[in-house]
């Protein structure tokens, strides 16, 4: 969507296909009776000014200012995220002492480059108490796969998803010690009042009072490629073919190289179901998000609407929207309301509400391709799936789930103004990033 913005102030032809009813991909806000939720926490924040401007001029400087609040669960306790010197104080004094001791072998210990993967890296940077406590339970809960096959990029990734702001270091337990000793900077983000989807009804607005199209429950069928062009795209269900200069992918890197008869890298995606609860009453906790470790709870994560906006829900209401990651072939993707008795159960289990009697309605929810999952080939595998699919001279891969790139909704859109600008100067610049170097 911002791409298209660009490229219609800009004066050019621009027609978006949205498989979906409606725009948004995975950063959507879904509506129920008064009460609106977020395809998970969705926020903007970003130390690039030329984002920050952007969004305030899309806004029209409508935006809501408030400080990030985020918590993990484990060991039956609510801990502040991201990890501190005075969390780690908190902790039982049994696992305090290890913690320590790990601090003191990552001081004098000499770091080795080339962890294999997310274990090695995690271990090296913060010792085995956090990684066995925290880091390694939460990750194999979340990506389904053990952490000796998933690389050291899911932890860098998942530290800066989590942490936001770049000035923040924790990427070990002595970076983590100094920036909590160091004065606060103080770290606002930013949200739509009504939800996530008022970006891109804004930016929809403009492409399409400039004469750009978008094109809804629509989907790529196949591609006329010439000369390592494509010509001519088939879009279903009109059957009918339409002339592009350039063709920009956001979609999965699979479906791409399918079309385009490229072997396909070993890369896989993880889907989640969301299951948006509304409730009775006020939030028992202040946390805008809160990330669970606990293998027993069905959740990885999830985030509470009012903490977010206040209009999201009537008052004396709020939102729960609960997260949990699975596999297509999983029995909860299949039948997401299968599970909806145990998320209730679990929300009581760690005291976000006292009784089911609480609980309005739950209306469950289906993500598809919403992570790249980085195992530990990925690198050779991705690198070899792109060069094959830029051999066509006029594809543009771009966003998180084109570029098989674990990122946040503000790297999104300076990926998209970089991608505008090559379009309208007529660059091709298609470096293969290492994102998490």
């Amino acid at each position: 969507m911002t791409i298209g913005y660009k490229l219609v102030e800009a004066g050019h032809s621009v027609t978006i296909v949205e498989k979906k009813a409606e725009i948004g991909g995975l950063a959507k806000t879904y509506n129920y009776d008064g009460f609106c939720f977020d395809s998970g926490p969705h926020r903007f924040f970003s130390s690039n000014l030329e984002v920050i401007r952007f969004l305030k001029k899309v806004f029209d400087d409508d935006l809501l200012t408030f400080p990030m609040k985020s918590s993990v669960f484990f060991l039956g306790k609510y801990y502040d995220w991201p990890l501190n010197i005075r969390t780690i104080l908190k902790l039982p004094l049994k696992l305090i002492f290890p913690v320590f001791k790990d601090f003191l072998i990552n001081i004098f210990k000499k770091k080795t480059a080339n962890t294999k993967n997310f274990k090695e890296y995690i271990i090296q940077r913060y010792g085995k108490t956090l990684y066995n406590l925290d880091f390694g339970p939460y990750t194999e809960k979340f990506t389904k796969v053990p952490n000796t096959i998933i690389h050291p990029d899911w932890a860098k990734a998942g530290v800066n998803r989590a942490v936001i702001k770049e000035d923040i270091k924790i990427n070990s337990l002595v970076e983590l010690i100094k920036t909590t000793l160091r004065p606060k900077s103080k770290l606002d983000i930013y949200y739509p009042k009504k939800g996530i989807s008022e970006f891109h009804d804004r930016l929809k607005e403009f492409i399409l009072q400039r004469q750009g199209k978008i094109l809804l429950n629509r989907k790529v069928h196949s591609l006329v490629v010439e000369d390592q062009e494509i010509k001519e795209v088939k879009i279903v269900p009109d059957n009918n073919y339409q002339k592009f200069d350039v063709v920009v992918w956001t979609g999965p890197i699979n479906e791409i190289s399918d079309l385009l008869n490229v072997k396909k890298g070993d890369l896989d995606y993880l889907n989640i179901v969301i299951y948006n609860v509304r409730l009775k009453g006020t939030p028992k906790l202040d946390y805008q998000w809160i990330y669970y470790v606990d293998e027993n709870i069905l959740f990885n994560r999830l985030y509470n609407t009012v903490l977010f906006s206040r209009v999201s829900a009537p008052e004396e209401h709020y939102g729960l929207c609960v997260e949990v990651t699975c596999n297509e072939k999983d029995e909860i993707w299949k039948n997401p309301a299968i599970k909806e008795s145990l998320i209730v159960d679990a929300l009581i289990k760690v005291k976000l509400i006292d009784s089911r009697d609480e609980v309005i309605d739950i209306h469950p929810e289906r993500l598809e391709k919403a992570y790249p999952i980085y195992k530990t080939n990925y690198r050779k595998e991705l690198k070899k799936n792109l060069d094959n699919l830029y051999k066509t001279k006029n594809l543009i891969m771009a966003g998180r789930t084109g570029l098989f790139w674990y990122n946040n909704m503000d790297h999104s859109i300076d990926n998209a103004f970089m991608v505008a600008e090559n379009i309208i100067t007529g660059k091709r610049e298609l470096e293969i990033i290492n994102y998490w170097e």
